[in-house]
């Protein structure tokens, strides 16, 4: 396990920005290495990374690279819509019928 050794960049996204724990560390920890991507859904997180320049994606990225890739098969990726449809997470349909169009 990383952890990031200065917690004051982590309390100002926690205090400034209302950012979540796992998402404030999630942004420090990608700094802090370097990252070339960041993995982020919430909304004011991905704010918040691309004002400090990160690359970032979520979790329709995540699929729709993995579809492209020949990582997941159409049936593997209209599966995984289903769930993230059926989850309590917040993902737009407008969106997740964007990543069902790929197939």
């Amino acid at each position: 396990m990383i952890v990031v050794s200065d917690t004051t960049p982590l309390i100002s996204l926690l205090k400034v920005n209302r950012l979540d724990l796992g998402e404030s560390e999630a942004i420090v920890l990608a700094d802090t290495l370097g990252a070339d991507l960041t993995i982020l859904d919430d909304g004011n997180a991905r704010r918040v990374a691309m004002l400090e320049g990160m690359n970032i994606t979520g979790t329709v990225g995540v699929l729709g690279k993995a579809y492209t890739k020949g990582f997941l098969t159409a049936d593997e990726l209209r599966r995984c819509v289903e769930v993230l449809r059926t989850s309590k997470r917040y993902i737009s349909e407008s969106l997740l019928n964007r990543l069902l169009a790929m197939v």
